[in-house]
């Protein structure tokens, strides 16, 4: 045997070197340590998540799972997973897609469900497997559409999760639509944040593990989902420019130029996440549950109201879409500009001004935020 840092001969049984005097200590397998594609542990609270990604023709498929008493049950739970292609991935719209074809209803009734679907779109790239309820509520009490469109739209989930449930793609045959509740008609103030909110909030960045994503969605205008769904890959650094979004034609793969006020903060998440999810957990994809839960404690902490008098939610994640559209209000800009930063121009709308606007015409708005 030789000495393991110098090399020298060893003489027989002997456990140091005679020539540097280093105790001769193999190095041992670390059984704890996981290989790689074999997953990741890390501990929320008093339980511990389990983790499990791998790429399949360049697209990613991840398990997660919550709520192990145990290290020792995780590590259980990633020995045994699988990670071939389930059918409880399958995203909400996904999903809706394989139902609607096989819907018998007059083409005014399936008009009225789409439509009525709509309401539903911030988690249309949601796996069936992370919605939730409160969200899906809330998403359907913050909708501006009427009361008969609403309750199409929890006739439409029914249909979706009842045709899913038999198919095996609703993880424990739960259905979820039938606990929504459509409210009575009222329309309470929806609000972006106010400048001394934005402050208060920029002030906690590095404070609160989620006041610097809030800040930072405010002033990129995605819906909460399509801003969780964003990767490294979706950024241009030449011209300093993200490209997300989805729901509508004109806010998929849409173009936002970034605020030189957000700039260093996107920056620097890039830079530490190289090629994964920009507003992510460690890399890994955030599910809404936990942006809407780290929202909420960072409005609690901050002491910002997110009812108002009479028991309405007046602030909420989608908030910060709506103070995005509020800044540019007082930006004198064309107003194509305007809808394509935020999404809501459909491509007729679009075509009926004169061209598509340029970065530069946008980055003139986004530079005055």
């Amino acid at each position: 045997m030789k000495c393991i840092k110098c090399g020298a001969p060893l003489p027989d049984n002997s456990l140091y070197c005679n020539i540097c005097g280093v105790k001769q200590i193999p190095k041992q397998h670390n059984p704890k340590r996981r290989g790689n594609g074999q997953g990741t542990i890390y501990k929320e609270g008093k339980t511990y998540t389990a983790v499990k990604q791998k790429f399949v023709n360049g697209e990613r498929i991840t398990r997660k799972k919550r709520g192990f008493k145990t290290l020792a049950a995780a590590n259980e739970w990633l020995l045994s997973t699988s990670l071939k292609r389930n059918k409880t991935n399958i995203t909400l719209l996904a999903l809706y897609e394989k139902w609607l074809p096989t819907h018998k209803a007059s083409k005014s009734t399936l008009d009225c469900y789409v439509a009525g679907f709509n309401v539903f779109s911030d988690f249309f790239y949601t796996p069936i497997e992370e919605l939730e309820i409160d969200a899906l509520q809330e998403a359907l009490d913050e909708s501006e559409k009427g009361k008969r469109t609403k309750q199409n739209a929890k006739i439409a989930l029914n249909l979706v999760f009842k045709y899913g449930i038999p198919r095996g793609y609703v993880p424990d045959n739960l259905n979820l639509a039938q606990f929504l509740k459509v409210r009575a008609e009222s329309k309470p103030l929806k609000r972006g944040f106010s400048a001394a909110e934005l402050n208060k909030i920029h002030s906690a960045i590095g404070k609160h593990p989620f006041a610097e994503i809030v800040y930072c969605h405010c002033y990129l205008g995605f819906r909460p989902s399509a801003l969780l769904a964003l990767t490294v890959a979706d950024y241009d650094k030449e011209n300093k420019t993200l490209i997300g979004g989805i729901k509508t034609e004109a806010g998929k793969n849409r173009l936002v130029t970034i605020s030189p006020k957000i700039q260093q903060l996107v920056e620097a998440r890039i830079s530490e996440f190289k090629d994964d999810y920009i507003f992510g957990e460690d890399g890994f994809k955030m599910t809404l549950k936990k942006y809407r839960s780290g929202f909420y404690s960072l409005m609690e902490e901050l002491k910002i109201k997110t009812f108002d008098e009479q028991g309405n939610r007046v602030l909420s994640p989608h908030s910060c879409r709506h103070t995005f559209a509020t800044l540019m209000k007082n930006i004198e800009a064309p107003e194509k500009n305007k809808m394509a930063l935020i999404g809501h121009a459909s491509l007729a709308m679009l075509r009926h001004y004169e061209d598509i606007p340029n970065i530069e015409e946008l980055k003139k708005i986004t530079d005055i935020l």
